[in-house]
């Protein structure tokens, strides 16, 4: 078998991002055949619910990560530099109830001060709790390739963003600084061949600071392979919600292509991941026309 090292792998195709949100925890392809626990909605949930880990604990098991990642394509009505970075901390829970996934990502800690002061500080956040009826009932519930049913995925999204007085001068628009939306609805857990996990949640979902309220589809995957004696993991998550007051419907997709590190460096797989991502965004913020596609450089760090 080949080393892992950065002579021996071949380009891959350019990756995408996890741009704020929802950021995961990852699985080796050598776990996922061995039947451990696997990531899904950028979460992770024991492969079988009606056998999961250390089942008579309420925490079955949990994960934290810190990210930084870099983005130089910017769109300027957005920010007033192309340049911007931004620095995520993450955990995620599997308990026997379902799981528990948060984040909160902190923009421009650094960049804002290079001569764009205007740039703006952001702040955002998710919470993520989910119940599984597999879990909960002790059955099974398989039918095609659903494995299980989390009969409740709802979400707090929070933040504020000075950034977006930006996105108000250029288009005109009264977009709150403040950033609070609530989501209720289902998921279903999928079995997909060559998965690690994939996830399709369904949610109504009203901002508090607009009137009215609409739908949200939220997927999210995680594929592992190996190329070149070095494990990847391309994943990701894809928003599409409908309009909503003054808002138009949005597509938003993060997908990351990640090369494992840890292994080499600390011996421990999982601990360490470096790729890519590209941020893409049409109708950003609900801004009809405003669009973004930004490549960005990714470092996570599990500990």
């Amino acid at each position: 078998m080949k080393s892992c090292s950065l002579s021996n792998i071949r380009q891959p195709l350019t990756s995408l991002s996890f741009a704020s949100a929802l950021a995961l925890a990852s699985l080796t392809p050598a776990d996922a055949q061995a039947g451990e626990p696997t990531p899904t909605s950028e979460k992770a949930v024991a492969t079988s619910p009606v056998q999961a880990p250390n089942s008579d604990k309420f925490i079955n098991f949990s994960t934290t990560s810190l990210w930084y990642l870099y983005g130089f394509n910017w769109d300027k009505p957005f920010a007033s530099s192309h340049e911007r970075d931004l620095i995520t901390l993450e955990h995620f829970q599997d308990n026997a109830w379902g799981d528990l996934f948060f984040f909160t990502d902190f923009t421009n800690l650094t960049t804002e001060g290079r001569g764009h002061p205007e740039t703006g500080f952001d702040l955002y956040g998710e919470v993520n709790p989910r119940l599984s009826l597999g879990k909960l009932t002790g059955k099974e519930y398989r039918f095609g390739p659903v494995k299980d049913i989390y009969f409740y995925s709802g979400m707090l999204e929070f933040g504020t963003s000075d950034s977006l007085a930006n996105i108000n001068r250029a288009f005109g628009t009264h977009l709150d600084k403040t950033q609070l939306r609530q989501l209720h609805g289902m998921a279903l857990e999928l079995d997909l061949p060559g998965f690690a996990y994939s996830s399709i949640n369904f949610f109504w979902r009203d901002d508090f600071d607009i009137s009215g309220s609409t739908w949200q589809i939220t997927y999210v995957w995680g594929i592992p392979f190996r190329l070149a004696g070095c494990d990847f993991m391309f994943r990701g998550f894809a928003d599409y919600n409908g309009a909503e007051g003054e808002l138009a419907e949005s597509f938003h997709t993060s997908p990351q292509l990640m090369m494992d590190l840890g292994a080499k460096l600390f011996g421990k797989k999982s601990k360490l991941w470096i790729g890519t991502e590209v941020d893409i965004w049409v109708n950003e913020y609900g801004v009809k026309g405003q669009h973004d596609v930004v490549p960005q450089a990714v470092l996570e760090f599990e500990f």
